[in-house]
């Protein structure tokens, strides 16, 4: 690239690459939700209100949808209401010997300053029995609770039901002093004890089976409900896999009294919302002063556009979401004046290049066409009817410029042709150049207008040369050197 002249003028303040993860704001927990999660959090505690039976429930959501930023701020939330709630990642703690010892030990910890803390240090001498061997420096340093020394049985021979009986005993101690503590929490607080427990399915399947069975059998106790967070798909791929051939699915179902699936998140919000953190809206304002046609912001406008509807066609996460308006921000930091992003071709690039590596590879090296893309945008939507689906997500003008843009990168001359053939009844002689829906269209009236429409888009975008705009925005998105102007 040929090196830009000093122009004297200051460039304006790069977007960021990368966001940190927003704290809790302890007075305004839902200050930062833009995409209502606080009202999830109300259904939830209506169902929990005044629960006095032993409960579980389980918070069910794929990697990425906001399980971890709804459950931080529910318990914060609840904390301010006056409940007691707390909050622990059990992935953190996975690599503990026993997570009866890591439970106990949060319990132990969130009581530290309260008129419970008596009692709660008495736990530390209730769960010995259960932890063998003696706990580690390292686990008591992590829960925060001291085990006295545990020593194994002298008799000779061994007394296996003596052992058993001892143990049942415990564990009736153990339990009664946790439905007191539970009780006492209750009549302070006038609601139960609140136990979430966030990321179970990124534990080894051990621990978090293991983790399971406490709370089912241990603290199954009155005035204690228990939430966890879980991707359900993954655990049970993940249990699968260390117990073979077993209803995983199943046998998850019986440790909780209730699933609570985490609604999909509202795509459009959300990308327009990292866009604005991530100063993307700022940087391109500011790259188009002195542009009499704001060139740059009016391309941000259109990514802005097209974004939402990628995205959310895609079926991204909101942890993809934020990996997009990363990408486009690398893609974007050191554009020059009047160098292009083309909005549509641009996002769809970026969306790719996260849902299929392969696809997207393939589509930049020319050896996949722009039919098989969008196809490949139907099978994420899950509807055969994609032109339908389409239009009911976003504006049919968006919809139009993005699948004729993806026509044209095979050459808008061959898509036409195939146009005019089912406009006119003719047999198509390429007909892998067309998306599988508009293939089904044909010569009824109530199809031609998409037709004319169709080709008019395409024949208007025929004149560029997308294979170089292609190779280009993928070396921008590859994080390679160099630009390659149309």
């Amino acid at each position: 690239m040929a090196e830009q002249p000093d122009t004297g003028e200051v460039q304006p303040t790069l977007p960021a690459l990368k966001l940190v993860e927003p704290k809790v704001d302890p007075d305004d927990p839902w200050g930062d939700d833009v995409l209502d999660r606080n009202k999830i959090a109300d259904r939830l505690a209506s169902v929990v209100r005044e629960q006095e039976a032993p409960f579980v429930i389980s918070v069910d959501g794929r990697w990425g949808t906001g399980k971890t930023f709804l459950l931080k701020r529910w318990q914060q939330d609840l904390d301010n209401q006056g409940w007691q709630a707390i909050y622990y990642n059990a992935w953190e703690d996975d690599f503990a010997g026993d997570p009866l010892l890591s439970v106990t030990g949060q319990l132990s910890a969130h009581l530290k300053k309260g008129s419970l803390w008596a009692k709660a240090q008495k736990l530390g001498q209730l769960v010995a029995p259960f932890v063998q061997p003696v706990a580690s420096t390292a686990s008591i340093a992590t829960t925060g609770i001291s085990v006295p020394n545990v020593r194994r049985s002298k008799r000779t021979p061994p007394n296996y039901l003596a052992d058993y009986q001892e143990k049942q005993a415990a564990k009736d101690d153990l339990k009664r002093h946790l439905a007191e503590l539970a009780a006492e929490v209750r009549s302070e607080a006038g609601q139960p004890l609140v136990f979430i427990i966030d990321e179970l399915d990124r534990c080894r399947p051990t621990f978090a089976i293991e983790l399971l069975e406490r709370v089912k059998h241990i603290f199954d106790v009155p005035n204690i409900v228990f939430v966890f967070g879980i991707n359900r798909d993954e655990l049970v791929k993940s249990l699968e896999s260390v117990y073979g051939d077993i209803d995983a699915g199943t046998y998850l179902r019986r440790f909780f009294d209730m699933e609570f699936v985490l609604p999909a998140p509202d795509a459009a919000q959300f990308s327009r919302h990292l866009l604005k953190r991530y100063g993307l809206d700022v940087f391109f304002s500011n790259l188009s002063k002195g542009q009499n046609d704001d060139f740059h912001f009016r391309e941000f406008r259109g990514i802005a556009d097209a974004l939402p509807f990628v995205v959310g066609t895609m079926g991204l996460s909101l942890r993809d979401m934020d990996y997009c308006a990363r990408l486009i921000s690398v893609a974007a930091r050191d554009l020059q004046p009047r160098q292009s992003l083309p909005p549509e071709l641009f996002t769809v690039l970026i969306a790719l290049k996260i849902t299929n590596q392969e696809l997207y590879r393939r589509f930049v090296d020319g050896t996949a066409r722009g039919a098989d893309v969008i196809n490949y945008m139907s099978t994420r939507r899950g509807s055969r009817d994609v032109g339908a689906r389409y239009r009911l997500a976003v504006a049919t003008s968006t919809i139009d410029r993005i699948e004729a843009v993806l026509y044209c990168a095979d050459g808008g001359g061959v898509v036409s042709n195939q146009i005019d053939a089912l406009m006119t009844g003719r047999p198509l002689d390429a007909p892998h150049y067309l998306a599988e829906h508009h293939l089904r269209l044909n010569q009824a009236r109530d199809d031609m207008q998409q037709l004319m429409q169709l080709k008019a888009n395409v024949q208007g975008c025929a004149n560029s040369d997308y294979p170089v705009v292609i190779g280009a925005l993928a070396q921008r998105i590859d994080i390679h050197d160099g630009f390659v102007r149309p």
